[in-house]
């Protein structure tokens, strides 16, 4: 298992509802355990299976959503 931290832009992940949005979607990628959304410290936190899928894809899915990613950390 890893895990994954994003920096999201600031701004963008304005309220409960796009916490649940992400959280959802990206928990609907096989191969994502668990997902973490902080949108006071602009973070989202995935644990995956790196067998199943990558940080790349939940990367793009990320950004896809209109979710900016600054950077990503190991965790």
């Amino acid at each position: 298992m890893n895990r994954i931290e994003f920096s999201i832009k600031d701004g963008t992940i304005h309220c409960q509802g796009c916490e649940d949005r992400i959280r959802r979607t990206l928990s609907s990628i096989h191969g994502v355990l668990k997902v973490d959304v902080s949108r006071e410290q602009h973070k989202v936190q995935i644990s995956f299976n790196d067998n199943k899928t990558s940080s790349s894809v939940i990367r793009e899915t990320l950004e896809t959503m209109g979710y900016p990613v600054i950077s990503e950390t190991a965790l």
